[in-house]
């Protein structure tokens, strides 16, 4: 079926289609600091900028996603851009994929409601939340199939890959075992 060749594609591949046959959803970047999320970030908006309008919003923020103040806001923006897909892309997100307690339960259930329910339905708005916790600490409402778009792991390189990126881009490589790419570019460890 069409969704099973979805599936056997590349989140990269993936993802455009999955936004273009649902009208709302979640997508979750998720690995440990330095290893790639906020660079594919960039990537991934080059490549959809034809079909997507994006919006960074602070995780602090995150109430301008339901609050009812904003949703004319939202209309607006889909009126504006008929044609595109509206990509709100939340960084660090860890309140809001967390599993809810007393301090966040209204920000998850407002991700929930955003992903697969009326809310989402009414302003149209794919969300991609990066994380730098594992996904097996995520509320396991927002991993249920249906809700949850795709997820993509960035995790270290070991030795032996960091090896063939650092002599492609003609870098030294530390002596450790496994790399971010931050620590490959930029030359700081960062510990996992």
């Amino acid at each position: 079926t069409a969704t099973t060749e979805i599936y056997t594609l590349s989140l990269h591949d993936a993802l455009p289609i999955w936004m273009r046959r649902t009208p709302s959803g979640l997508t979750i970047f998720h690995g440990p600091p330095g290893c790639g999320k906020t660079s594919y970030l960039r990537a991934l908006m080059a490549r959809l900028l034809d079909k997507a309008v994006f919006y960074f919003l602070p995780v602090s923020e995150a109430e301008m996603l339901s609050n009812p103040r904003f949703v004319s806001f939202w209309i607006q923006q889909t009126q504006r851009h008929q044609k595109k897909t509206k990509i709100v892309l939340l960084e660090d997100a860890e309140e809001l994929l967390l599993p809810r307690d007393c301090g966040n339960r209204d920000k998850v259930s407002t991700l929930l409601n955003l992903a697969d329910g009326f809310l989402g339905d009414h302003l149209k708005l794919h969300v991609i939340a990066t994380t730098n916790s594992p996904i097996r600490q995520l509320d396991p409402a927002l991993l249920r199939p249906g809700r949850l778009m795709g997820t993509r792991e960035f995790r270290r390189l070991t030795r032996s890959e960091a090896q063939r990126l650092a002599e492609a881009k003609g870098l030294a490589l530390p002596d450790q075992p496994d790399f971010s790419l931050a620590e490959l570019y930029c030359g700081e460890v960062i510990s996992p």
